[in-house]
């Protein structure tokens, strides 16, 4: 048989009370999922909102194990300075790990910043990386 090769994340999270947790999994985002349902870790409930703020790539189990375990024993300023030197912007990580189409995105990026949709056409000549340099979306007819 043949065995399927796997990668497993490291990853951080912010909880609500400013705490961070530090875990590994398959796939960091349906785990997130599960510790916002209740059904993860005993130390994330009650904790929430999460925030997955840290995820980085092993290429086994036992690379993620270890990984987590050096992680787990940073300081708190450690961890910090790990979460700040992470090479992508929050947007950037959002765009790759979930792969969606630019256009989704910037429906959701322009609901999260609250402005309205009648603003922007499917014909629009803006793409992310244009839109993302600008401090606000183009006025319609602009």
């Amino acid at each position: 048989k043949a065995v399927k090769e796997r990668f497993w994340q490291l990853y951080l999270l912010r909880c609500g009370d400013g705490t961070l947790y530090t875990g590994i999994a398959v796939d960091a985002r349906k785990r997130l999922e599960m510790h916002r349902s209740g059904k993860g870790a005993k130390y994330t409930r009650g904790r929430g909102p999460l925030e997955m703020v840290y995820v980085e790539q092993c290429d086994s189990h036992p690379a993620a194990l270890r990984r987590e375990l050096e992680v787990k024993k940073l300081s708190r300023a450690e961890k910090e300075a790990l979460i700040a030197r992470q090479e992508r912007t929050e947007e950037e990580r959002i765009i790759v790990s979930l792969a969606i189409p630019a256009r989704t995105y910037l429906r959701w990026a322009l609901d999260v910043c609250g402005f309205r949709k009648s603003r922007w056409t499917e014909k629009s000549r803006w793409t992310v990386s244009g839109w993302m340099k600008c401090s606000a979306p183009p006025m319609s007819g602009a």
